[in-house]
């Protein structure tokens, strides 16, 4: 498990640096929606409930003479989770839908991939804090383990098995 986590992590690391390289060109939204469900795992205070938003997303971009259709709005983000109150504020007038971040039709800054164009997000923010949380539990899940193993290891040399 902790070598699974740490392929994660390494990966989503290598993704933080790779979109800080991104270029900018500029966009048009073709369509956009907000989907929620709920989450009830644990209470609002600790970001462990409420109803989790995601944002279905498709824009057109142009790099170098191509046309590009894109879906991301971020490589990193994880899915947002929202209190009921600050559902209903995201609410349209009607109550029925959600107001999308995105506006069909709008302009908007398209971050892509100047090695492979067609890798694009909207949105091209790190969150180096979460990042740094990350790599701070496995770290506390490291620590264990090597100790845990080394122990082990110890034992079975001393048994002369290892």
């Amino acid at each position: 498990m902790f070598i699974g986590l740490l392929t994660w992590f390494s990966y989503s690391l290598y993704l933080a640096y790779r979109i800080t390289k991104y270029e900018l060109t500029q966009g048009t939204i073709l369509h956009s929606v907000v989907h929620v469900r709920e989450s009830s795992r644990g209470p609002i205070e600790f970001g462990l409930s409420g109803y989790v938003l995601h944002e279905e997303v498709k824009y057109k971009y142009s790099v170098g003479g191509v046309t590009y259709i894109g879906g991301s709005v971020s490589r990193l983000a994880l899915s947002r989770v929202v209190s009921p109150s600050e559902l209903a504020a995201l609410r349209r007038d009607d109550g029925n839908e959600l107001r999308p971040r995105f506006l069909e039709g709008a302009s908007v800054d398209v971050w892509y991939d100047p090695v492979q164009p067609e890798l694009a997000v909207l949105d091209n923010a790190v969150d180096w804090v979460a990042i740094g949380v990350l790599a701070s539990f496995l770290v506390m899940m490291a620590v264990p383990t090597i100790i845990f193993t080394y122990h082990d290891l110890i034992i079975l040399r001393k048994r002369g098995v290892a």
